[in-house]
């Protein structure tokens, strides 16, 4: 999609005015494989470790993820009452 407008983006129009453009993400979402790295000469992608734990199976880690990404880390998770029992 981006690249159908890449003329009119902001990394381009600075290129066409003589600037090399580069950018530096930490945010799992914001990545070159995602598209956010349409017109920039350079992008570098920095990997916090986070990103290794948003793959862990249970629903449990993926909420600490979550929470521990908002800086609201709870220091137990516990699911509600009969949350688990399978009824």
């Amino acid at each position: 999609m981006l690249e159908g407008h890449r003329d009119r983006l902001l990394p381009e129009v600075l290129r066409r005015a003589g600037y090399r453009t580069a950018a530096v993400s930490s945010n799992l979402w914001i990545t070159e494989r995602s598209g956010f790295g349409t017109g920039f000469d350079e992008f570098i992608g920095v990997e916090t470790g986070r990103q290794a734990l948003l793959h862990r199976g249970d629903r449990r880690s993926r909420m600490r993820w979550a929470l521990e990404g908002s800086g609201r880390a709870p220091t137990t998770v516990r699911p509600r009452p009969g949350a688990c029992s399978g009824a």
